[in-house]
């Protein structure tokens, strides 16, 4: 069971859930959000994560909009509330917000140093461009939207930190492995699913 921690960011504070592990220190996890806020499928993640050995922090994305939002994939007010919070959410402003974890998370007493994150949904592509955008050590990506759109040269050229992507779409599996610092990844691998 993790705990609520508040973290300054540009413009304010905001709260975020704090997942220990059992080691005295750690490399951290930074874990970004689905479109439904922080809640408790996301708490148990970052639970999941702190007892593989990572020392997990969730923060509260949402919060310039509306903080503290927990709702789930349930009914279709939920669903209409998660899109409508998802297109207010401004992803740069995200991603400082991130920048700003990370930085909390390494100064942590537990933590060894090493910060990444791992995003699910929206997360996913917030992920994605807190690798473009941060100083993270590593990104992980699941489901990320909207993330097709983001690849270009001068894109991935801008890749700070190791990521992985896989889409299955049209029947296509797409598996995009980047390794190191930008200038030493891989070539994008396609193959028929």
């Amino acid at each position: 069971m993790g705990e609520t921690i508040r973290i300054q960011v540009e413009g304010g504070e905001m709260s975020a859930y704090l997942a220990r592990p059992a080691a005295a220190r750690a490399p951290a996890v930074v874990v970004l959000q689905e479109i439904f806020g922080v809640n408790a499928v996301m708490r148990d993640i970052t639970d999941g994560l702190a007892a593989q050995g990572f020392l997990a922090v969730y923060p509260d994305l949402f919060w310039r909009i509306e903080p503290e939002i927990d709702i789930t994939d349930r009914t279709e007010a939920e669903w209409k509330k998660a899109f409508a919070l998802m297109n207010a959410f401004d992803a740069s402003q995200g991603v400082k917000d991130i920048a700003a974890t990370l930085d909390h998370i390494r100064a942590e007493p537990g933590c060894n140093g090493k910060a990444g994150a791992v995003g699910f949904c929206l997360g996913g592509q917030l992920a994605w461009l807190t690798a473009t955008r941060t100083d993270a050590d590593a990104a992980v990506s699941y489901y990320g939207v909207g993330i097709e759109g983001l690849f270009s040269s001068t894109v991935l050229s801008l890749v700070l930190a190791p990521v992985a992507y896989e889409q299955l779409a049209h029947g296509v599996r797409r598996l995009r492995i980047l390794r190191g610092r930008a200038g030493s990844r891989t070539d994008p691998v396609t193959e028929a699913a």
